[in-house]
């Protein structure tokens, strides 16, 4: 049985459609904070914004719900508060479009048995990753910001092996991105993002004090709201939303539902980590190496580089530019292999392979750091 696991829901439902289904979506993960009693903060709008982002393309409330009761369910069982996974159990559902196929295709003749094996494997997924999140997170030191992306792509490696195992067969169509509305998002990235900014400035009474969100290095726990109020931090999210935004336009990329998920991630964790100095040096790397490879600055993979490279922005913020251009340069080209690891059934392909290389390269920043007499 052959497994397109990525719908484009923009091409299937129409622009409308898309963001209906979007809407719903944050709505969820509102709801998660809310009712388990998580603390609203820099994270809750990087994981808001990228909950919704991601509903552009993958993800639905149907496959969502069950990832977080798996997470639910895991602090039951180690009789931890809710509150302590809210946000993990949010971001595990990356893993929601096989969940939905297991569900609607699978191996069994009864669409009762398929649901039922799709929603327990939903309830494995949002349970073990909570855990090993935990885990993965000391591998990287906190200097990938989508750490559940590496998690996620861990556990589904493991998953699609065994799944092919059984005789599935996975395919990802490349080239099925909606590109038709471009002109029109990007009027609303403009406006979304600049109702952020001058929110902030009102708030704040200008951008005095603005410049002082680049002091912090961007590694985790980085939260802008505690650590500069809720102004500057909203203004840096408008700078940092235009910021991709207008990279994209540069290099004529698409404003389909993964580019738009993007730019709706990269403004949403300016509340967690990123700031709009931090995020230039990746950029820069990505930039630079184009001219010695055979891929495009528009290739649909490079343009996805591009957005998410952010998330290992700490790289720069706290050991300087040079290694964030390497960062950079490391990203784009590991981010071009790993999606085939997991079948791409792991939408948080860009924070796998972020977390992936960052397990080798700080390493080797500590040890060139101390031979300069730096730690």
């Amino acid at each position: 049985m052959t497994i397109t696991c990525v719908l484009y829901y923009s091409n299937t439902g129409g622009l409308g459609g898309a963001f209906v289904n979007a809407g719903l979506a944050m709505l969820l993960a509102v709801a998660v904070f809310k009712f388990s009693g998580a603390q609203f903060g820099g994270g809750s709008f990087g994981v808001c914004y990228i909950v919704a982002g991601f509903a552009l393309f993958g993800k639905n409330v149907l496959n969502m719900l069950p990832i977080i009761f798996g997470a639910w369910l895991y602090a039951k069982v180690v009789r931890e508060p809710f509150s302590k996974y809210a946000m993990g159990a949010n971001l595990t559902t990356c893993a929601g479009p096989i969940v939905q196929y297991v569900m609607l295709h699978g191996l069994s003749s009864s669409a009762a048995v398929n649901t039922i094996i799709g929603l327990l494997l939903a309830v494995l997924i949002g349970f073990v990753v909570q855990p090993t999140a935990a885990y993965c997170a000391k591998l990287h030191e906190g200097f990938c910001l989508y750490n559940i992306g590496l998690t996620t792509g861990f556990v589904t490696i493991i998953l699609t092996a065994f799944m092919k195992g059984l005789g599935y067969e996975f395919t990802f169509i490349s080239d099925s991105w909606c590109r038709d509305y471009k002109g029109l998002l990007t009027i609303f990235f403009i406006a979304f993002y600049a109702l952020h900014f001058f929110a902030g400035m009102i708030m704040n009474g200008g951008v005095k004090g603005l410049g002082s969100v680049m002091k912090h290095t961007g590694q985790l726990p980085c939260d802008y709201v505690a650590l500069e109020g809720l102004p500057k931090t909203l203004m840096n999210m408008g700078i940092l939303g235009l910021e991709m935004l207008a990279i994209i336009l540069a290099i004529n990329g698409d404003l389909s539902g993964p580019i738009c998920a993007g730019v709706l991630t990269v403004g949403g964790f300016g509340g967690l980590g990123k700031n709009y100095y931090n995020v230039l040096w990746g950029w820069l790397g990505i930039f630079l190496l184009s001219f010695v490879s055979v891929w495009h600055l528009n290739d649909a993979a490079v343009q996805l580089a591009f957005c998410f490279v952010t998330c290992v922005c700490g790289i720069a913020g706290k050991y300087g530019p040079i290694y964030g251009i390497v960062a950079g340069m490391l990203h784009v080209m590991v981010v071009r292999q790993t999606g085939s690891f997991f079948a791409w059934i792991n939408l948080y392909n860009n924070g796998f392979a972020a977390g992936l290389f960052c397990i080798a390269y700080i390493p080797v920043i500590h040890a060139i750091q101390k031979a300069l007499g730096k730690e």
